[in-house]
This record gives C-alpha cells, sequence and structure tokens, in this order.
C-alpha cells in the first residue's frame, strides 16, 4: 500500500515503464467480469456495471480500513482492523457489492 501510495505521488512513471507491472490485476478484474456476465445474462445484475467499478469498490474499502486505521482509532475509538470486526465488514461489503449490482 506504501508503495502504491508513493507511486502515485510520482503519477505512476515507473509502474507505466514496467511491462509486467500493470497486468498483475488483470486476473482479479478477469474474473469480476466474467462473474458479472454471468449475472447480467441472467437478469440478475445492472448492464452497466463495469468490472474495474467493483474492483475499486472493493479496494477501496480494503484499502481505506488500512491507510487510515491509527487517524480513525484516535478519532472515533475504533481499530477497523480489529480481527473481532472481520466478520462484520466481510458482511457489510458483502452486501453493498450486490445492493449496487442489482440496483437498477
Amino acid at each position: 500500500m506504501h508503495l502504491v501510495s508513493i507511486e502515485n505521488i510520482h503519477r505512476a512513471e515507473h509502474l507505466a515503464k514496467s511491462e509486467l507491472l500493470p497486468g498483475l490485476a488483470t486476473p482479479a478484474v478477469d474474473v469480476l467480469g466474467r462473474i458479472l456476465e454471468r449475472g447480467q445474462a441472467a437478469g440478475q445484475f445492472r448492464m452497466d456495471a463495469d468490472p474495474l467499478d467493483v474492483h475499486m469498490v472493493i479496494s477501496s474499502f480494503c484499502v481505506f480500513r488500512t491507510a487510515n486505521r491509527y487517524t480513525f482509532q484516535a478519532i472515533f475509538k475504533r481499530d477497523m482492523l480489529d480481527p473481532a470486526r472481520g466478520d462484520h465488514y466481510r458482511k457489510m461489503l458483502g452486501d453493498l457489492v450486490p445492493d449496487y449490482l442489482t440496483t437498477r
């Protein structure tokens, strides 16, 4: 996560030069794409759902909890990486994503 933050500060200039790194996230997006296609074909998922958007939502939730762990704890007295809350966060994300995908 720190490397990604630093790379963003540098406007991805190093990542853009790599032939290997840009493809590392492709498998996850490909899996999401296949899941979305099946759900769309079955009429269960909205047709404008985009696998990269879904990947962004899931990643954003995970990164936010890690990147803001200590400031959130200092302000709100909650450790977002507390193992006792893990099931709660998995359920929350498991509710949010399907809700987005099925909202028409």
